[in-house]
């Protein structure tokens, strides 16, 4: 396996070549993460290198420093950036759920209240009421009431913005 695509080719060692091939997902993730930031042609491109986002010197380089770093990739996790507009770099990368990373991503709107800053889905599950109506009362009352008032079914929302007032 010939490093190809995001710069020169490079000839690779016999044993890094075992090595890859032994690690083959990571070194999936390796290559895609490179392409998606350094290869203009690649088709995800737009939403990374043409953002500014880049790859680490170390792990640029070498797909066995990006290994050493982040270790085997569990079972159903992928690479993910903590800050999604920060580069792919040790401080910043985890093995992460769809589920995560769907949460973390530039399209959620991030709603900040009593410290803590989740996305709408986030604080549904959190206040264990649906989306749509977490969503209403957004709409419809005080930021302060939305994420506080605890769900009470069967009432509805027009009812309950009574027992606050």
């Amino acid at each position: 396996m010939s490093d190809w695509r995001a710069g020169p080719r490079k000839r690779v060692s016999r044993e890094q070549e075992a090595f890859q091939r032994q690690h083959f997902s990571e070194y999936k993730t390796w290559r895609r993460m490179r392409d998606r930031c350094l290869t203009p042609t690649c088709h995800d491109y737009q939403e990374y290198g043409a953002r500014g986002i880049t790859v680490c010197e170390r792990w640029r380089q070498s797909f066995s420093a990006f290994f050493e770093d982040m270790g085997p990739r569990p079972e159903g996790l992928t690479l993910e950036r903590t800050n999604n507009n920060g580069n792919y770099e040790p401080g910043n990368c985890k093995w992460a759920t769809l589920k995560e990373q769907s949460r973390n991503t530039r399209k959620n709107h991030l709603i900040t209240f009593a410290g803590k800053t989740m996305c709408l889905e986030a604080w549904a599950q959190h206040l264990q009421i649906g989306e749509s109506a977490l969503r209403e009362r957004l709409m419809n009352w005080p930021l302060e009431w939305a994420l506080s008032l605890p769900p009470k079914p069967g009432i509805p929302l027009s009812e309950r913005i009574h027992e606050r007032s």
